[in-house]
């Protein structure tokens, strides 16, 4: 019996031995139970009910001192209060099995699903623990927090109200619910949650910065300014900050003061391939090109998946006329990620650029499929029918009025595109149509009232040209002259317009391609005159003696 003893005490102080060993430096470990504390000195560490997963940077003892990033904590434990993450299913399993009817280790378990991105098995833990035990506000809270990583953002707030009956004054709950306002686009409610928790912790820098997020998506910028300064005032280390009034001056269109931002988001954290990204199209805003794809460039670097980085660079390259190279970038977009609707239309548009409108014409077709609402994919299949010369791009323009009605932007547009296919088709009286209801329902302020006035005989051209005062002006401007010109059977008066566009116009507007698919199509007519012109020169006429062969 002695001996057994001995055997067993050995056994236990080698387990325990073994337990110690694992808790190393750098191992990342949780929780075991509810009593956990954090201390730095004698002061326990204020958790507000968080279960986080630490990283340990230290051992001493029997004490461990743990880090978590995520959630600003760091402090000593009790080595035997914690348990290695890799083995926390198999422990906090155990325990469930030993005592069914406590909530906490179901609630801990799903922290670790949660952490493997098992997000339906975490869950499903946080809903035994609530059937367990439904008064706790923060398991509540948590569920919520779960809910809105699967964009379930209607059981997410519910949730999180929830936890709010239960705890009027729960700072999370009025944060996260806040948060999933926003996903939802329930801007107003999100600003009113966000209010609350700046009345409950008004030194919480993240909180405005919510609020900020929440008045840039109802497109008050100025106002989200406003409270991201604030957050940086009380935090002048909170990176999302600076990103995020980047976005908004890049939304006011200071894309200078918005590169400010993002390049001290950058002195933050110099590998974020995100701020990279933004920033890179920021100076594309500035028409930048070179800049913007050196950034694109870095973000691809540290992050070779970042589709949004491939599509952002073919769009630059695109911008410098580099179609080839462009529709490069977004083949590696849809191969990374071919569920996207933005990378097809942006290959349709290089592929256009390119002449090839057939290609063009399917790849808008397949970011139809995936956005059915997609305007611009609409509009830009409009015009690959129109420099196609496809049967069907008068219609197509009349369904896009029809669908979208004259307050969408494009619409004006569509509508000056079906008055010359009309008139290309010969379809005199629906050219008309066109015209007479945009002058009608367009906006007078609006800049299409003026080519509609113009194609209307109403305006001249000289007056026309005079109004274009910036390039996307202009460039329509150069396009519809140069239409007209050669609907007139005048293509050699049209040169000149298409011409200018070609050269100076961006190549992302719709006129652009329109004036290279119309220029192309007179300059290959012009060269089958002269090549036929130059056979009937020669053709019969008599070799000259010094080309006749020598005897």
């Amino acid at each position: 019996m002695l001996g057994a003893s001995v055997a067993i005490g050995l056994i236990l102080t080698l387990a325990a031995a073994t337990r110690g060993d694992e808790l190393r430096v750098g191992s990342r470990v949780i929780q075991k139970g509810s009593n956990f504390e954090l201390k730095v000195g004698k002061q326990v560490v204020e958790r507000r009910g968080l279960i986080e997963i630490y990283e340990i940077e230290q051992v001493r003892d029997s004490w461990v001192w743990l880090v978590s990033e995520r959630a600003g904590l760091k402090g000593w434990a009790r080595a035997d209060s914690v348990v290695p993450l890799d083995q926390a299913i198999a422990y906090f399993t155990e325990q469930i099995r030993v005592n069914r009817d406590d909530p906490i280790p179901y609630v801990i378990r799903a922290k670790v699903w949660e952490e493997k991105n098992e997000l339906d098995i975490a869950l499903g833990d946080l809903n035994e623990a609530l059937r367990l035990d439904p008064t706790h506000a923060w398991i509540y809270n948590w569920r919520g927090i779960l809910w809105k990583e699967k964009k379930a953002y209607d059981r997410a707030v519910a949730d999180f109200t929830e936890a709010l009956r239960l705890d009027p004054h729960y700072l999370f709950a009025y944060q996260n619910r806040g948060v999933a306002l926003i996903e939802k686009g329930e801007f107003d409610k999100a600003i009113a949650d966000l209010n609350e928790a700046i009345r409950l912790d008004p030194t919480d820098a993240r909180n405005y910065d919510r609020r900020g997020w929440a008045w840039h998506g109802k497109g008050e910028n100025e106002k989200a300014i406003v409270d991201y300064n604030e957050a940086i005032k009380l935090d002048p280390k909170l990176e999302d900050a600076y990103v995020n009034r980047g976005i908004a001056r890049f939304a006011l269109k200071q894309y200078d003061k918005a590169i400010e931002d993002y390049n001290h988001a950058l002195e933050l954290d110099p590998k974020d391939p995100l701020v990279l990204n933004d920033r890179g199209w920021a100076w594309q805003g500035k028409r930048d090109y070179d800049r913007a794809i050196s950034d694109f460039d870095r973000a691809i670097q540290l992050n070779p998946r970042f589709v949004r980085a491939y599509t952002n660079r073919g769009i630059a390259r695109a911008a410098r006329k580099d179609f080839h190279r462009a529709i490069q970038d977004f083949d590696q977009a849809l191969r990374l990620d071919p569920g996207r609707a933005r990378p097809y239309l942006n290959r349709g548009i290089a592929l256009a650029a390119t002449g090839d409108f057939d290609a063009a014409i399917d790849d808008y077709n397949r970011a139809l499929q995936l956005d059915p609402r997609s305007t611009w994919a609409r509009y830009n299949r409009l015009i690959a029918y129109f420099n196609a010369h496809r049967p069907g791009a008068v219609a197509e323009a009349r369904r896009f009025i029809d669908e979208y009605g004259w307050s969408n932007e494009l619409s004006p547009h569509a509508a000056l595109i079906g008055h010359f296919a009309a008139l290309r088709e010969g379809q005199d009286e629906e050219a008309r149509n066109f015209l007479d209801e945009a002058a009608r329902r367009i906006d007078p302020g609006a800049w299409a009232y003026q080519l509609v006035r113009f194609l209307r005989g109403e305006i001249d051209e000289k007056a026309l040209l005079a109004m274009g005062s910036d390039l996307a002006r202009k460039t329509e401007t150069h396009v519809f002259l140069g239409l007209r010109e050669t609907l007139s059977g005048h293509p050699e008066a049209a040169l000149p317009h298409l011409r200018w566009v070609k050269e100076h116009g961006t190549p992302s507007d719709a006129g652009y391609r329109i004036a290279l698919a119309e220029l192309n199509r007179i300059e290959k007519a012009t060269s089958r005159r002269e090549d036929g012109g130059r056979q009937a020169q020669y053709a019969g006429r008599r070799p000259s003696r010094s080309n006749e062969f020598s005897e």
